[in-house]
C-alpha cells in the first residue's frame, strides 16, 4: 500500500515537472499564453517548431555574441589588478600539471 502511494506521488511530480518544462519552453519562444490555459486543454505541449534560421543569420548571431563577450572581457580585465591575473594564471598552470590527463 505504501508503494502505491509513492508511485502516485511520483507520477504527480512527473506531471508537474512536465508542466513547468512546457511553460519555460513557451516563455522562451515568445508570447505568453493566458494563465487559465494549460497543456491539458488541447494545446500541443511541444508547441510549433521554431522557425529555421538561415546560416547567415546564425553566423551573425554568433559573431554578435562573441563581440559582446570580448567587449565585456575588455571592460572587466582593465579593472583587475595585474598581480591577481598573474596569480590566477599560475594556479591554472599548477592545476593543469597536477590533474591527470
Amino acid at each position: 500500500m505504501q508503494d502505491d502511494v509513492l508511485i502516485e506521488e511520483l507520477q504527480e511530480l512527473k506531471k508537474q515537472l512536465e508542466q513547468v518544462k512546457w511553460e519555460r519552453e513557451q516563455a522562451a519562444r515568445g508570447p505568453v499564453r493566458p494563465a487559465d490555459e494549460s497543456p491539458q486543454q488541447g494545446i500541443d505541449p511541444e508547441g510549433s517548431p521554431p522557425p529555421e534560421d538561415s546560416e547567415a543569420d546564425t553566423i551573425n548571431r554568433i559573431k554578435e555574441q562573441i563581440q559582446g563577450t570580448i567587449e565585456h572581457l575588455d571592460e572587466n580585465l582593465g579593472e583587475i589588478e595585474p598581480t591577481t591575473l598573474l596569480g590566477v594564471f599560475t594556479l591554472g598552470i599548477l592545476l593543469g600539471r597536477v590533474l591527470p590527463r
